[in-house]
């Protein structure tokens, strides 16, 4: 597995290249950098710092921040929400499966599964939380919230059982 400054640097050389640059010094003088700066990027030599990647994705907004540092493959910002969106995802997906099952085992609560819904282009999680008649939507804070609510429980439970050791 490559390194984040292997990354960088194969990131940073095909940035360069797809932009048409000829020469380090090119690129430097055009956003201020000097030359021996580009050429440590390029090489690997040194990783570049958030500030000076800031001011080329500021310049060259197809690149993020993340991929010109070699921190993810996800190239443009839009790709690195989408990667993200996907952790989240993955996340939710997780607790969502814990959190039914104490549902289901303590007492009639059905929740729904994560439902995505966008707002202003990004994607935010929905849940449904009913119980005969009654239903609540949480967002995926809200659910969030509660999730962490019902592990400080059970941890403060479990935590006073092992002190009596036992019920």
């Amino acid at each position: 597995m490559a390194s984040k400054l292997e990354r960088q640097a194969a990131h940073f050389s095909q940035m360069l290249d797809e932009l048409g640059f000829k020469s380090d010094r090119e690129f430097g003088r055009q956003l201020g950098f000097g030359k021996t700066s580009v050429s440590d990027w390029k090489l690997g030599k040194v990783r570049m710092t958030e500030a000076s990647a800031k001011l080329i994705s500021d310049k060259y907004p197809q690149y993020s921040v993340e991929w010109l540092r070699g921190e993810t493959e996800a190239r443009t910002p839009e790709d690195l929400a989408y990667e993200n969106w996907l952790v989240e995802n993955k996340r939710l997906d997780n607790l969502y499966k814990a959190v039914t099952i104490l549902a289901i085992q303590g007492g009639g609560f059905n929740i729904s599964e994560p439902q995505t819904k966008m707002v202003d282009g990004w994607p935010y999680f929905f849940f449904e939380v009913t119980r005969g008649k009654k239903s609540v939507t949480l967002t995926s804070e809200q659910f969030n919230h509660f999730i962490n609510e019902v592990s400080s429980y059970v941890d403060m439970r479990l935590n006073l059982m092992l002190e009596r050791g036992g019920w």
